[in-house]
């Protein structure tokens, strides 16, 4: 709220979002419902929202039948479960933000001015408020909040669903160490 650019960012995406929400529905394409909802109860501490974290990535990737591989593009993963995705840009201490609005449905955005590797994590931490924190109408991930629990659990998530530890153990094993 405090960047004019960002918001202005944010409200074209958001008209972007709109028009593709009208189309459908001239299309008679009908609306998605997006990702399950993983209903949870607040984080009481790290620990617990790192679980939580590790817990739906474990549930989220069996039930996309990812097993332990590599993921694909992540922007295409995501908006195959019906969640507006793409990159923009944002301020550089602002990693990603997830909206939930009638208007547009599910949506995501990453810093497109962030490195690659960067710009993936992002994607998933903020499909992880997609299927946890949807009760809010908008997440923003930001340097200043990263210690929030709810913040904490999409980080854990996150690194889960890029990176399963049974994924690394077995790659681990193949090369015998």
């Amino acid at each position: 709220a405090d960047d004019p650019n960002a918001k202005e960012e944010v409200a074209r995406h958001m008209a972007i979002c709109r028009e593709g929400s009208e189309l459908r529905g001239l299309l008679g394409i009908p609306a998605e419902d997006g990702p399950p909802e993983y209903s949870l109860s607040a984080p009481r501490n790290t620990m617990d929202a790192v679980d939580q974290g590790n817990l739906v990535a474990t549930q989220e990737r069996r039930r996309l039948g990812l097993g332990n591989n590599p993921l694909p593009d992540l922007a295409k993963l995501i908006a195959a479960q019906g969640i507006w995705a793409a990159k923009a840009v944002l301020p550089d201490e602002m990693s990603g933000l997830f909206l939930h609005h009638r208007s547009i449905g599910l949506a995501i955005l990453v810093n497109e001015g962030h490195p690659r590797p960067r710009r993936r994590f992002s994607f998933v931490h903020e499909y992880a408020h997609a299927l946890m924190d949807r009760r809010a109408s908008a997440t923003v991930s930001t340097i200043s909040n990263r210690s929030d629990l709810i913040e904490v659990r999409a980080n854990a998530f996150a690194a889960a669903f890029l990176l399963p530890a049974e994924g690394v153990l077995s790659f681990l094993h193949h090369r015998r160490k």
